[in-house]
C-alpha cells in the first residue's frame, strides 16, 4: 500500500462532481460548498489492485471498515448475494471510501425490473467531499445522479432521513451496511429511533382504519359495490405491482373496466423500479379513500399481514396457480368478508379448504381494442411464450426439491419427463404427473407424502411439462412450414439460446399494443397450452384481430361434452347423483365424462351437471363454452397441424370470416366491462351475507 496526500485531478472532480449534484438536489450541493475544504484534512492510500482508499489522521487509519476496501466488496457482496434477490431497500453508515456505493450504482435491476433504494447516511460532510475528490460521479447512474441513491448529510443528517423516508412508497431498509467507522457509531442507534417512530406512526394508522371499518356494516359497503340504486358510487382500491409480467396490465384493464361502470377506482402501483408499495402506502390509501373493497390478483390476506382491516372487504382473483395460494393455510386465511374467484373453484375448496360459498368461478377477460385493419402480413407462423428452455435447465431447476428428503425422485422425474416428449409422448395433467412421481419413487422403495407428492408435481409441471408440451407443438409446426416453404417465428424468452429453435427466436414482444400488433399482423397464430385453451393469450388475441390454430387440450373437450349434456337432462334431475341413479344412456355418458374429467383434474366436482347450472344462473355459461368454430381450428398432433396449416395459410378470407365470429363472441362475452360488471355483482351478494 501506497500513502499518498495528494491525489492528481481532485479539485477537479470534486468540481465536476458538485457541479452534477446541483442540478439533482440544490440543497446538498449548498451544503457541501458551504461545508468548505474540509477533504484536505484526508490523505489517499493506493493499494495494488488500483483501488484508492481514504485515511484519516485522526483516526491514524482508514475511514472504512474492514479494511482493505477489496474485503469490504467482498464481505458487501456476499450479504447481497445470499438475501437481497428481491432488491430490498439499505442504508449505507457512512460513505468510507466510496467503493461501495460505486458497487451498488452498478447493480443490475432483478429479473423482475426491481432496483434497490440505497439510503446513505453521512454526518461529515468533509468526508463525502474527499469521495467527491477521489471518484468522477457526475455521470448518469452513478451514486449521485441515480434517484434510488437518498443522501442524508452533515450534523442535520436525521431531519432529512425523517423527511425522506415520510414520503410515499420510499422503503424501509431490512439491511444496514456498516461502512465508515464513524459514521457506524454516530448513526446506528438514531437510525433504528427513526424506524420505530415511522413504525409507531404505522400501527397508529392501522389501529384507526381497524376501528373505522369495524364499525361498518358488509350490506351497506355490498350495496355500493353492486351499483344498487340509491347507494353512492362503489369505491375500489386495486393494489397490484409493476414487478409482475402480465398481472399489472390485468389491473390496469380491471380498473379501466371498472371506471367505466361508475366505481371510484383508487390504484396503487409502484411509481418506479426503485420504490414499493409498503404498509404506510397501504394504510394511507385506505385512511384516506376509504373504499368499500380491497381488489388484488394472485394474493389473499396474509400477503398484507396486520396492515389491513380484516374488516375491510377484499376481493381475491387468483388467475394463476401459485404455490402459495394452494395450500391449506391459503384457504384457512379467507375470513367472512373476502370473495375468492378462480378458474377451478372445486380444486382451492376441496383441497386447501377454501370457504365454498366464498369461492366462485372466473375464467379469463379479454382486452378490449379496435382490430388492426392495415394492410398485409409480417409473418406467417407466430408464437409467443417464454418456454424456450433446454431440457437440462429445466431439470436443473428441479434439483432444488430434492433436498427436501425424496432423494433424486423429483429430478429423476423431470428426465423421464424429457425422455417421454422426446419419443413423442404427451402429459396433459398434473394428475398424470403425481402417477409418474409414484412410480419413480417405488422404484427407489420411498414413499411420497400426499401434500409432497401434490407440491412436486405442481413444480414438475409448471416447469417441465408445459415448456415441452408447448415445444413439442413448435416441432411439428416447424416441420409443417418447411413442406410449405413458409417461416416461423418465435417471440419470447429463451429460444434464442435453445440450439433447436434458436434460428426462429425473434426477440421478445411487449404486452398490450406491440404484442396486439404482432398477433394481427400474423397469417397464423399458434395457441398451445397445456390446459384449457380460453387463456389471455387466446382472449387478448382473438379481440386484436388475430387468427389462431389451437391444439386442443383434453379439457377444452370434456367441458364441452359436459355442456352438451346438461342440455339433454330434464330439469328435474338436478345433479349427477340424479342422473347417474336414473341410469340409461344419459347416465352412461355422463359416467364417461366423469372418468376422463378423473385423469385431468384432482378432484372432479360432485355434480358437474350441477355446476353447469349454476353458472347459467349466474350468466356465466357462454364464459366457459369454446370459441365459435373451435373444430375448425383445433389440431392435436403433428398431422392434424400440418393439415390446419394447408387449408388456413393461403385462405386470407376465410380467416377474416373465423375473426370476425370469434372476435364477437369475444367482447360479447368475455371483454372485461361484461365480465367485471358480473363478478361485482356476484362479490356484492357474498359481501351482502358477511355479517
Amino acid at each position: 500500500m501506497r500513502q499518498v496526500d495528494a491525489m492528481p485531478g481532485a479539485r477537479e472532480r470534486l468540481a465536476c462532481n458538485l457541479d452534477a449534484l446541483a442540478k439533482v438536489d440544490g440543497a446538498m450541493a449548498a451544503r457541501l460548498r458551504g461545508a468548505g475544504p474540509g477533504e484536505e484534512a484526508f490523505g489517499w492510500a493506493v493499494r495494488a489492485s488500483g483501488l484508492v482508499g481514504l485515511v484519516d489522521p485522526r483516526l491514524d487509519g482508514p475511514v472504512t471498515r474492514p479494511w482493505p476496501p477489496e474485503r469490504q466488496l467482498e464481505q458487501v457482496g456476499a450479504a447481497m448475494a445470499r438475501g437481497f434477490d428481491q432488491r430490498s431497500a439499505v442504508v449505507c453508515l457512512g460513505v468510507g471510501d466510496g467503493h461501495v456505493l460505486n458497487t451498488l450504482a452498478q447493480e443490475a435491476k432483478s429479473s423482475l425490473g426491481m432496483a434497490r433504494t440505497v439510503y446513505v447516511v453521512e454526518p461529515d460532510a468533509a468526508l463525502l467531499r474527499a469521495c467527491l475528490a477521489t471518484h468522477d460521479w457526475s455521470g448518469s447512474g452513478s451514486p449521485l445522479t441515480d434517484p434510488r441513491f437518498v443522501w442524508c448529510v452533515g450534523p442535520g443528517w436525521a431531519s432529512q432521513a425523517r423527511r425522506k423516508r415520510a414520503r410515499p412508497q420510499w422503503p424501509t431498509p431490512e439491511t444496514a451496511l456498516a461502512i465508515g467507522r464513524t459514521a457506524y457509531e454516530q448513526v446506528g442507534a438514531e437510525w433504528q429511533a427513526l424506524e420505530s417512530v415511522l413504525l409507531a406512526q404505522d400501527q397508529a394508522t392501522v389501529a384507526e382504519i381497524t376501528q373505522r371499518y369495524a364499525g361498518r356494516e358488509s350490506r351497506a359497503m355490498a350495496a355500493s359495490l353492486a351499483r344498487h340504486p340509491g347507494a353512492r358510487p362503489g369505491r375500489v382500491m386495486l393494489v397490484t405491482s409493476r414487478f409482475t409480467t402480465v398481472l399489472q396490465h390485468s389491473s390496469r384493464l380491471i380498473a379501466e373496466a371498472l371506471e367505466s361502470l361508475g366505481y371510484v377506482v383508487e390504484f396503487l402501483i409502484e411509481e418506479a423500479d426503485h420504490l414499493r408499495v409498503g404498509r404506510r402506502d397501504l394504510g394511507k390509501a385506505i385512511q384516506r379513500f376509504e373504499p368499500d373493497a380491497m381488489f388484488v390478483l394472485d394474493h389473499l390476506r396474509p400477503t398484507f399481514g396486520k396492515w389491513i382491516p380484516e374488516s375491510l372487504p377484499l376481493i381475491s382473483w387468483l388467475q394463476d396457480d401459485l404455490l402459495h395460494l394452494m395450500a391449506t393455510e391459503a384457504g384457512a386465511s379467507v375470513n367472512r368478508r373476502q370473495v375468492v374467484f378462480s378458474h377451478d373453484p372445486a380444486l382451492y375448496v376441496h383441497s386447501y379448504g377454501y370457504p365454498a360459498a366464498q369461492t366462485l368461478l372466473q375464467l379469463k377477460m379479454a382486452r378490449e381494442r379496435p382490430a388492426d385493419t392495415g394492410p398485409g402480413y409480417d409473418h406467417d407462423i407466430v408464437f409467443v411464450s417464454n418456454a424456450g428452455q433446454r431440457p437440462e435447465e429445466m431439470i436443473a431447476a428441479m434439483r432444488v426439491h430434492d433436498n427436501e428428503g425424496q432423494v433424486d425422485v423429483v429430478s429423476q422425474a423431470a428426465r423421464q419427463l424429457v425422455s417421454d416428449f422426446s419419443a413423442g409422448a404427451s402429459f396433459d395433467a398434473a394428475v398424470a404427473v403425481e402417477r409418474l412421481l409414484d412410480q419413480v419413487a417405488a422404484e427407489r422403495g420411498l414413499q411420497i407424502t400426499p401434500t409432497a407428492r401434490r407440491a412436486f408435481a405442481k413444480s414438475l409441471f409448471i416447469g417441465v411439462v408445459s415448456p415441452l408440451y408447448r415445444q413439442q407443438a413448435v416441432r411439428w409446426a416447424l416441420a409443417a412450414a418447411e413442406e410449405r416453404g413458409r417461416t416461423v417465428s418465435l417471440f419470447g424468452a429463451g429460444w434464442e439460446t435453445n440450439p433447436e429453435f434458436a434460428a426462429h427466436a425473434r426477440g421478445t414482444v411487449a404486452y398490450g399494443p406491440d404484442l396486439d400488433e404482432l398477433t394481427a399482423r400474423s397469417r397464423i397464430n399458434l395457441q398451445v397450452v397445456p390446459y384449457n385453451c380460453l387463456h389471455q393469450r387466446l382472449l387478448d388475441g382473438v379481440a386484436a384481430g388475430g387468427f389462431f390454430l389451437i391444439r386442443e387440450h383434453p379439457s377444452d373437450v370434456w367441458c364441452r361434452d359436459a355442456a352438451e349434456l346438461e342440455l339433454e337432462i330434464p330439469q328435474e334431475m338436478p345433479d349427477d347423483a340424479a342422473v347417474l341413479a336414473g341410469g340409461g344412456a344419459l347416465a352412461d355418458r355422463l359416467r364417461a365424462i366423469r372418468a376422463r374429467a378423473a385423469g385431468l383434474i384432482l378432484n372432479v366436482p360432485e355434480s358437474v351437471i350441477g355446476d353447469i347450472r349454476r353458472d347459467r344462473a349466474a350468466g356465466l355459461e357462454n364464459r366457459s363454452q369454446m370459441l365459435p368454430r373451435h373444430d375448425d381450428v383445433t389440431f392435436t398432433d403433428a398431422a392434424s397441424l400440418r393439415r390446419q396449416m394447408g387449408r388456413w395459410l393461403d385462405a386470407p378470407e376465410d380467416r377474416a370470416a373465423v375473426i370476425a365470429e370469434q372476435r364477437a363472441h369475444v367482447l360479447e362475452h368475455c371483454g372485461h366491462r361484461a365480465g367485471m360488471r358480473n363478478l361485482m355483482d356476484r362479490a356484492a351478494s357474498v359481501l351482502a351475507l358477511a355479517d
